[in-house]
């Protein structure tokens, strides 16, 4: 820090004098200037003729002498220090001449530093000491004033995403620059010597500096905590152990432990409000799905062991409000449809409604221009080559994507909001599970009382709810089983069923790998494996990783469309392919669909004189292959991302997207879902496309289907292109971020910590994200993947020695195929099968007596003692679910262990009376 601009700090100097102006004139009189004649006669003395300051300055001595002052005395009154010199003209003139002299540094200087003399002995001490003492007095009261600004921006701002948003580096040191300049300018000085300050062009000590600055805020006052608490939850989300968290906080860098255990309840707190805020004029689709934890125990006692429990995590998605238009008028636009399904199943009824076909599948399924989007991801797998980097015609219209279905919007203003509900340990794959599980999330939402139970009964509003297949099923029958209950509440009328794709992705890899995998000996995905040697894909290995699965599926999708390439161009290397025009690849990506990776080029093959069963399991592999790709690339990171919009936000240029899906839309892919899934034995996910069809055809106005298509198949979290992903997955990932991320490491982890602790780890996924991102941290926040080059250069190498793709039935000498066509197969099983009218009459035992009934009384008591127990406690969760949080080690949630085993109870008691009810219907016919 420079001293001297401390000195010519106006705050820093003496105060005038508080004299009133009409006493100035005896103040003047009381002391009255030197008579000039004096001045004149000693300068008369000391001629300016010889130059010599020895002599000036001998002059001015004796002067003062001769006026009865010292030279310490007459600078002290000349310098601000008599009231009549102050206001005197002529020495304010000097004065100021005086404080803008370059020499008044040097003067400084010399003060603190004497200079050695020749005539001198040791180093004279001079007046350091003076110098020093009174600088280090001022300069510390100028920092501790500025410090005083600088803190009173550090202040509590509240635990929540905006307030914690807010805080970024940049913000905090231009704070500390405007309101703290010297304390800036003084860390900057020590924390970067002159040399750095040359060299170090692009780095910067201002984090360091601010992050001191920072430290001394906290320190002076611990109300100053805000860069703290941003630190120490962040801890809390990289799940720092509890003694590296206390170092920290010993350094004045975070918050305590005890501090963060404490306020998790306020995190939480702050999360259900926000929910409950956007549930008064907005909407949300809700997630759920099964969660197993591991309760470990250090010392195993009778009572103490380490065990396994199933529980169940739920999340509220916010749906935007055109979503709250639709769902609104949700009782009025499905009467309509309701009533048409429920005289379809009367006995005597002539269907009004229609019942889906065999004939209105496979015409859907000739009208889904699926080969326009096959040929697509066959030129994408040419332009993604290493070798295409450098083609000049990558954006002729010949080679790009299909006319979008559905555009899907992105931007800061279309980011998927969530909020974590706490988990219940109720196991959900029963039906009884499920209505607790429902019944529990619409308490944490306050939607099971008052007013708001009365909106989703009558149909004003309706939740879409959302899942794997399991939870599908589940819930559609449990609907389906109150279809008699006294109002639409109760009926679940609201409920929309949605299924996830996610977990219908994962079934399809599955079927493909399974089918296809064969063995060693065939020309299947086996062979491929064991020339990889990719580990965990042993024939021995039942239920291998998905990730695993889906990589080498979309390996083997790319080197065998590579392979398609050379062998449609009848070239060596894809260079060659470098000369072609794009209408002349256009046409050889249509080859390849036409006539090795469609069903059509299967049928071909089959008519010929000598099969070549060979190059038929290659044919069906890389129509499967390519089926996989279109319905993973329809809701990953394929889309094509054009710019519409532009605005100058904050000196950035922020743009709004619309995603042009590269595949179709996952509509049109479920008509061939449904055929490949009856053929591959998946039997529950193909009634559950069928049932979805059936309902979005038939059974559910435009309105409702595009809200389900538009706003609870896909999220996307960040608001970026291509950053979509299934809803189901999003569930995955927070089931994972209690199960792992967030979870206690300690053996004292209850089902009450993980119930407390869920709601608020959105909150500290977005801190995590935050302070990553204001450091720039990017060690493992990125998976960087090993070029798959050599990998692809082995498998071409291979199919060319093995002519994948060549028509020679004496060479591959098969006499079998290694694999079924599973679309076929399943193609004719619903076809020559009544497989439709089987699933239409067992749909009829449910839905023929649907009651109208809109009765909203109050249920009449129960006698029995757990009915009493169960509705005591649903009391409880309706006044508050989370009750009675206080401190990590003061947490009660017993109720939830008793509500688990009240439900046992009365699962008990239900069983003790059917065997009654049967004993005594077989006394009866006795």
């Amino acid at each position: 820090m420079d001293i001297s601009s401390l000195l010519n700090d106006e705050s820093l100097q003496a105060a005038p004098s508080a004299t009133p102006v009409r006493n100035r004139a005896k103040l003047t009189d009381a002391r009255p200037p030197a008579p000039r004649s004096t001045i004149k006669k000693h300068l008369q003395g000391s001629p300016e003729a010889d130059g010599s300051r020895f002599s000036q300055v001998q002059a001015v001595l004796a002067c003062l002498a001769e006026q009865n002052l010292s030279l310490a005395s007459f600078l002290d009154a000349f310098l601000w220090g008599d009231p009549a010199c102050t206001n005197d003209t002529n020495m304010r003139y000097h004065r100021g001449s005086f404080c803008k002299d370059p020499l008044l540094e040097t003067i400084l200087e010399n003060l603190y530093d004497r200079p050695r003399t020749s005539t001198s002995g040791s180093k004279p001490v001079g007046a350091s000491a003076v110098v020093q003492t009174w600088a280090l007095n001022r300069v510390c009261r100028t920092l501790d004033s500025e410090l005083m600004k600088f803190s009173a921006t550090l202040d509590d701002p509240g635990l929540s995403e905006q307030s914690f948003g807010s805080i970024t580096m940049e913000s905090m040191s231009h704070d500390l620059k405007q309101l703290a300049p010297s304390v800036y300018s003084l860390l900057q000085a020590l924390a970067q010597s002159d040399a750095q300050a040359v060299a170090n062009l692009r780095k910067s000590p201002a984090r360091t500096i601010t992050v001191i600055a920072c430290q001394l805020a906290y320190s002076r006052n611990t109300l100053c905590n805000k860069f703290q608490q941003l630190i120490a939850l962040y801890m809390k989300t990289k799940s720092v152990p509890s003694k590296c968290m206390e170092l920290v906080h010993h350094c004045g860098l975070a918050m305590s432990y005890s501090w963060v255990t404490q306020n998790i309840t306020t995190l939480r707190k702050a999360a259900m409000a926000d929910l409950e805020l956007w549930l008064k004029d907005n909407n949300v689709f809700v997630l759920h799905d099964n969660i197993r934890i591991v309760f470990r125990v250090k010392t195993q006692r009778i009572n103490n062991q380490t065990h396994g429990d199933n529980g169940t995590a739920a999340t509220a998605v916010a749906l935007p409000q055109s979503a709250r238009t639709i769902l609104a008028q949700y009782g009025e636009l499905m009467r309509p449809y309701w009533a048409k399904r429920q005289a379809a199943f009367a006995d005597s009824s002539p269907q009004p409604i229609r019942m889906l076909s065999i004939k209105e599948l496979t015409e859907q399924l000739r009208g889904a221009h699926l080969r326009e989007f096959a040929i697509h991801n066959v030129i994408t797998v040419l332009l993604d080559s290493p070798e295409f980097t450098g083609y000049q015609h990558c954006h002729h219209h010949s080679l790009q994507p299909p006319a979008p279905i559905r555009a899907l919007p992105t931007g800061p203003n279309h980011r998927t909001k969530q909020w974590m509900l706490g988990t219940m340990p109720i196991e959900e794959a029963s039906y009884s599970g499920n209505e607790q599980v429902v019944d529990a999330v619409l308490g944490q939402l306050g939607l099971n009382k008052g007013a708001a139970k009365e909106k989703l009964g009558l149909g004003e509003t309706a939740i879409p709810w959302g899942g794997d297949q399991l939870t599908d099923s589940r819930l559609k029958i449990l609907k389906w089983l109150h279809g008699d209950d006294i109002n639409g509440f109760e009926r679940k009328d609201w409920l929309l069923n949605v299924f996830g794709w996610f977990h219908t992705l994962m079934i399809l890899a599955k079927s493909v790998y399974e089918n296809h995998r064969g063995s060693p000996k065939d020309f299947g995905l086996a062979r491929d494996i064991n020339l990889l040697g990719i580990k965990g894909l042993a024939a021995t290995k039942e239920k291998p990783m998905f990730h695993t699965v889906d990589d080498f599926l979309h390996l083997e999708h790319t080197a065998r469309v590579q392979m398609g390439w050379l062998w449609a161009a009848d070239v060596s290397s894809m260079d060659a392919l470098l000369q072609s025009t794009p209408s002349q690849l256009h046409a050889l990506a249509a080859k390849i669909v036409d006539e090795r990776a469609s069903s059509a080029a299967l049928f071909n093959l089959q008519e010929m004189a000598e099969r070549d069963f060979a190059l038929e399991g290659s044919v069906i592999l890389l129509r499967d292959l390519d089926l996989y790709v279109q319905v993973d690339s329809s809701s990953s990171t394929a889309p094509i991302i054009r710019v519409i919009s532009a605005d100058p936000i904050a000196n950035d240029l922020v743009f709004h997207f619309t995603i042009q899906l590269q595949s179709s839309p996952f509509i049109h892919h479920i008509f061939l879902l449904i055929f490949y899934f009856k053929g591959g034995s998946n039997g529950n996910y193909c009634k559950m496309l069928v049932e979805y069809m059936q309902w979005q055809l038939y059974e559910a106005p435009p309105e409702i289907n595009e809200l389900i298509q538009n706003h609870c198949w896909l999220v996307n979290p960040s608001g970026r292109p291509g950053h979509f992903f299934p809803a189901d997955q999003l569930q995955e990932h927070n089931v994972n971020g209690i199960k792992s991320v967030h979870s206690a490491t300690s053996s004292n982890v209850t089902w009450s910590y993980i119930t407390k602790i869920s709601p608020a780890i959105p909150i500290l996924n977005y801190i995590g994200d935050h302070v990553d991102k204001s450091f720039s941290l990017i060690h493992g926040t990125r998976h960087a993947e090993p070029s798959p080059r050599a990998d692809l250069r082995v498998l071409r190498k291979s199919f060319t020695d093995a002519k994948m793709l060549v028509y020679d039935p004496r060479y591959h000498a098969t006499s079998k195929l290694a694999c079924t066509d599973t679309f076929l197969k399943g193609l004719a099983q619903i076809q020559d099968t009544s497989y439709l009218h089987t699933w239409w009459d067992e749909r009829k035992v449910f839905l023929a007596h649907r009651s109208t009934e809109q009765e909203f009384d109050a249920p009449p008591d129960s006698d029995t003692q757990a009915m009493e127990k169960r509705l005591e406690l649903d009391a409880e969760i309706e006044e508050d679910y989370f009750a009675g949080f206080g401190e990590a080690q003061e947490m009660d949630f017993s109720y939830l262990d008793e509500l688990a085993q009240t439900s046992k109870l009365a699962q008990a008691m239900e069983e003790d009376a059917l065997a009654r009810d049967d004993t005594m219907a077989q006394r009866i016919d006795m």
